[in-house]
């Protein structure tokens, strides 16, 4: 794994409520008005979706983290801009799909990461890349359209043996 950075997971939680307060389980959603609504009233909440959706407006996360799950999908069409600003977060995790059409925008200026899921940028649609992009190396995980130079690799290691494996050291 020459390409492989090899440290701290973050973003990659399931949404579940780890003893806390908050209670995640109502911020499903499943159809782009939900999506708009979730995203209008909520500040600082996991967010997942779970079905395939199309983009009618520009959004823009806020201070929400988006999980695209195994039967969801954003499409961003022509004329439409997805933007994951400071202080939110995007995960395709496997199964999930975000495609960039033709004249769609994906504004990344924070942080996405693809964990066995696809990300899409089509010829004619436009990455901006101002933050991180996340490619783990993980079965499913997908990413076509955005150069690797701006991609980063990473690995999931939960044992010292798979670490030592991946870090190459004995």
């Amino acid at each position: 794994y020459p390409d492989t950075y090899v440290g701290e997971i973050t973003g990659n939680a399931p949404v579940t409520d780890e003893g806390g307060d908050d209670d995640f389980s109502g911020n499903i959603v499943s159809s782009y008005e939900e999506l708009v609504d979730a995203l209008s009233t909520l500040e600082y909440e996991a967010i997942t979706l779970d079905a395939p959706i199309t983009l009618e407006a520009d959004v823009d996360l806020g201070t929400n983290y988006l999980y695209i799950e195994d039967g969801g999908s954003i499409v961003v069409p022509n004329g439409i801009t997805l933007s994951v600003f400071c202080g939110s977060g995007l995960d395709v995790n496997p199964g999930g799909k975000l495609i960039v059409e033709s004249g769609g925008v994906l504004n990344n200026e924070f942080s996405i990461h693809v964990f066995g899921g696809a990300l899409t940028v089509k010829s004619g649609g436009i990455y901006v890349h101002n933050g991180s992009l996340y490619a783990w190396n993980e079965p499913g995980t997908s990413v076509s359209g955005v150069p690797k130079s701006q991609q980063t690799y990473g690995s999931m290691v939960f044992s010292d043996s798979e670490f030592r494996s991946a870090a190459k050291v004995t």
